[in-house]
């Protein structure tokens, strides 16, 4: 479990910077990735993943990682942390010709409604406090899915996704290379495939975004994994790593229910509804 120290360096007058971010997101946004790889209506079935194939999310770390944490605590006194939550995957077999990974984070709050310090869209009181990277910064036992020329970017942050709650967000995102840069991934191998990057800018002083202390419960709900055309085809993952290895909590997770927002053995539509 990780505990982080409240900084004394604040003045609480005013907005400190954000912390410095990943250039890889600059770098995506021109290239208009997004479009692109998004699942069309006449897209073929993507084949299932084996029965040993398996998605996982950890903080600070792949979930394999030594530094991997299924928990984090805040304090909430500090504006200047960053948490990455490691969005990754083990497979059963060989995989090649591999372009794009679409992934599918379910946040579920144990409040009534998602408080203000979790609204981390395009709008609201903590905007674009969250980014996508292809990268990590620390790994141990994972294997980089992308090397140096990865590039990632937000989809949505769909608030009341996936089945209405007031207090769920469906957080989409992609991490990709280009065609000629196609991957090859390796059997039992865990790979850190996308990070998402929490940082904790107005948690504290004046102009505070109240709601940082109640728990949530984090799910990877599922990846597509997207090859080249012409391939054997997209493969769609959504077994969870060691039973609950695709989850993981906020501030212990309090009251939030797990259970409320993980879709098991997703019909086709289903599959379809989670990446337009």
């Amino acid at each position: 479990m990780l505990h982080l120290r409240r900084s004394h360096a604040l003045e609480h007058c005013e907005r400190p910077q954000p912390p410095r971010r990943d250039p890889t997101v600059a770098l995506l946004r021109p290239m208009a990735l997004a479009g692109a790889l998004l699942l069309g209506a006449s897209a073929p079935r993507p084949a299932q993943a084996g029965a040993n194939d398996a998605i996982h999310l950890a903080w600070n770390d792949c979930r394999a990682g030594a530094a991997a944490s299924a928990d984090l605590v805040f304090d909430c006194f500090s504006n200047t942390e960053l948490f990455q939550l490691v969005c990754g995957l083990t497979l059963s077999a060989t995989l090649d010709s591999v372009i794009a990974v679409e992934v599918v984070v379910d946040v579920q709050h144990q409040d009534p409604a998602l408080p203000a310090w979790w609204q981390v869209g395009t709008s609201g009181c903590r905007a674009l406090a969250l980014e996508a990277s292809a990268g990590l910064q620390s790994t141990s036992e994972c294997a980089g899915a992308w090397g140096p020329s990865g590039l990632a970017l937000l989809q949505g942050f769909d608030v009341g996704q996936p089945r209405g709650g007031a207090n769920q967000v469906r957080i989409r995102a992609v991490a990709a290379v280009v065609s000629d840069s196609a991957r090859t991934w390796s059997a039992a191998t865990p790979y850190a495939v996308l990070t998402l990057s929490l940082d904790s800018r107005f948690s504290s002083g004046t102009g505070a975004c109240t709601g940082c202390i109640p728990g949530a419960c984090l799910v990877l709900n599922s990846m597509l994994v997207k090859r080249l055309p012409g391939g054997t085809g997209d493969v769609f993952l959504s077994n969870p790593w060691m039973g609950d290895g695709n989850r993981v909590t906020w501030q212990g997770g309090g009251s939030a229910d797990c259970e409320a927002v993980p879709i098991r053995r997703a019909t086709w539509g289903q599959v379809k509804s989670l990446y337009r």
